[in-house]
């Protein structure tokens, strides 16, 4: 049996889109797949205790040949997988960006979560990524013999081959678009920043995504944009469907990626697919997909000068946004789909998963 220990909202993006994905995969490969569909965690599960308590039942009572993970959910699944790895089971790891130890607030629970991720990259037996920047950091961290696949996600919201053309934003309003979490990785306290550097120009910031993910950031977000009088300039949406989302994009003059640490950026890949000129941090995976100057621009993270200097180029340079968003649209066509996806994970991956299940 094979057991994938993630867990699904009702609105899946990034990476939950990628674990779904993944799921499905593996249901369509395999014999003996649980859950047979994503399952929300109870709302009663309202520690880190409780909810690696449920997954150490839930392991104990399918008793999986292979568990699979994403390296994101380390603290909730640590104790799941000991027990795993106790009665002789194999561990595979989804790796999507840099580990979340890095971005914990506390220093206690950074050296816990730090040694919770060490655990699970020393026993994998097999790890999944979503960029070459996170093999990169996967093979700097698990054992030699572990087997290491590469599959990209598709681009989820819009065929690239057959993208539209986007509606003019009216000349009075620039309209950037940050899609994402209200997140400390993600960097949205940036852009924020950025917007009061731009007050003399007609900018405004559309915001697409959840802030439950880290109230304590959301708040700290919400009373910037209260302290700086950005409150008319700045509109959250929160989670959007995609036919929302959809009309984001279209109505958007430019779009803002201010990551602090990213694994591949899918948000960033569908701006490209509607051709839109994007400014986004030189970080993790994200140099794979923009070239600084051909296909967008590229800025340093945490910087928010340098995002509003950006800004401020495409803003003044109807021609440079015109130029960058072709060469977007054009880097579109050469993402990977989700048929590439799964065709990399038949290649890389099924013959690793079957070799474990065929060990008695």
């Amino acid at each position: 049996m094979i057991q994938l220990l993630e867990f699904g909202r009702d609105c899946r993006r990034g990476g939950e889109a990628y674990v779904a994905r993944f799921h499905s995969y593996l249901l369509s490969r395999f014999e003996h797949v649980t859950p047979e569909s994503l399952p929300r965690l109870p709302d009663d599960l309202n520690n880190a205790w409780k909810r690696a308590q449920y997954c150490l039942r839930s392991v104990r009572q399918s008793r999986p040949r292979l568990l699979i993970t994403d390296i994101s959910s380390a603290t909730r699944n640590y104790f799941a997988a000991r027990l795993h790895l106790k009665h002789g089971g194999s561990l595979a790891l989804i790796v999507q960006s840099v580990p979340p130890s890095c971005f914990s607030r506390s220093a206690a629970r950074r050296l816990l979560t730090r040694h919770f991720e060490k655990f699970l990259f020393r026993f994998a037996n097999i790890v999944i990524c979503n960029s070459e920047f996170t093999a990169s950091l996967a093979t700097e961290r698990v054992r030699p013999d572990a087997a290491v696949a590469v599959a990209r996600p598709g681009t989820e919201m819009i065929p690239p081959e057959t993208a539209p053309a986007r509606t003019e934003t009216p000349a009075r309003h620039f309209r950037l678009l940050y899609v994402g979490e209200c997140s400390r990785v993600k960097g949205l306290i940036y852009a924020v920043k950025a917007m009061s550097l731009l007050r003399d120009r007609n900018i405004l910031l559309d915001v697409a995504g959840g802030r439950h993910q880290e109230p304590y950031y959301a708040d700290q977000v919400k009373k910037l944009i209260s302290r700086e009088g950005l409150g008319d300039r700045i509109i959250f949406h929160g989670f959007c469907d995609r036919e929302t989302l959809s009309g984001l994009y279209r109505h958007a003059s430019a779009f803002v990626m201010p990551s602090l640490a990213e694994g591949y950026g899918m948000s960033l890949a569908e701006a490209f697919g509607y051709g839109l000129p994007s400014v986004a941090s030189s970080v993790g995976g994200i140099p794979e997909l923009l070239e600084d100057g051909a296909n967008g621009l590229a800025v340093p993270p945490a910087d928010e000068a340098a995002i509003a200097r950006a800004v401020i180029r495409l803003y003044e340079d109807e021609s440079l946004c015109s130029r960058l968003g072709d060469a977007a649209r054009k880097r579109a066509l050469m993402l990977p789909t989700w048929d590439d996806f799964t065709q990399a994970l038949d290649e890389q991956l099924k013959p690793a998963v079957i070799s474990i299940l065929e060990k008695r």
